[in-house]
């Protein structure tokens, strides 16, 4: 699977679900989006759930599930991580991120 990043920690609000809702309409199949966040996107949600979207939101803290080493973990406005996926391809994403070591379920 290949990852598509987007930081939007350093935007107001409603930029965030903007350029959120922009990158997924541009997402191909076998992609996902990795957002880095300053606040978790509750209102975000239930969009995503309509449109047919899976997500997983992780917390950046020092007791972390992201294992990634990026600078984007290093950066205190970044306190969220949203996985944003294809719903039929939810298995293959968590396989993958397993694999990876990407995140730890």
């Amino acid at each position: 699977m290949d990852e598509i990043y987007l930081d939007v920690s350093e935007l107001a609000p409603p930029d965030p679900m903007t350029k959120i809702l922009m990158a997924l309409a541009e997402l191909q199949a076998g992609q996902y989006l990795r957002v880095a966040h300053s606040r978790e996107p509750v209102p975000l949600y239930e969009k995503l759930q309509v449109a047919g979207w899976g997500y997983l939101c992780l917390t950046n803290s020092s007791g972390s599930k992201s294992v990634n080493q990026d600078a984007a973990n290093q950066d205190t406005s970044i306190r969220y991580f949203i996985y944003i996926y294809r719903l039929a391809e939810q298995d293959r994403l968590l396989d993958y991120l397993l694999a990876t070591d990407k995140v730890l379920l």
